[in-house]
């Protein structure tokens, strides 16, 4: 799954336990939001360059994903998601990268509150 992101800036990252929960606000509009909701979290990368997002990519299974299940020694993990947010100017690279056994990505709801 690709989105587009572009109209996006990274609002704020909440990580709570094992999951991990990124907020995305729209640039001209500041009530639209969408959020990224990573559960069971096993490993992420945060360049920190939270600044011109171009698109978000979540995969089932990775190299990233297979090399956490060697390194934590936890077969599973190879088949858990990876989500990934890249940023221009990066040449195609990410400012963040993680892996995780249930990715979502979705529309802000009144339940998302708390969340600000």
């Amino acid at each position: 799954m690709q989105v587009d992101l572009e109209d996006y800036n990274v609002r704020s990252k909440i990580f709570l336990g094992n999951n991990l929960i990124v907020i995305f606000q729209h640039r001209h509009d500041i009530a639209e939001r969408r959020v990224l909701e990573l559960k069971e979290v096993v490993g992420f990368i945060d360049h920190g360059a939270n600044d011109n997002l171009v698109s978000l990519r979540i995969d089932d299974g990775s190299s990233y994903a297979f090399d956490l299940s060697l390194r934590l020694s936890r077969d599973e993990i190879k088949d858990f998601e990876e989500a990934l947010l890249f940023i221009a100017g990066a040449g195609g690279r990410f400012g963040f990268r993680a892996c995780a056994k249930n990715i979502l990505f979705r529309d802000w709801t009144e339940d998302d509150v708390w969340l600000k």
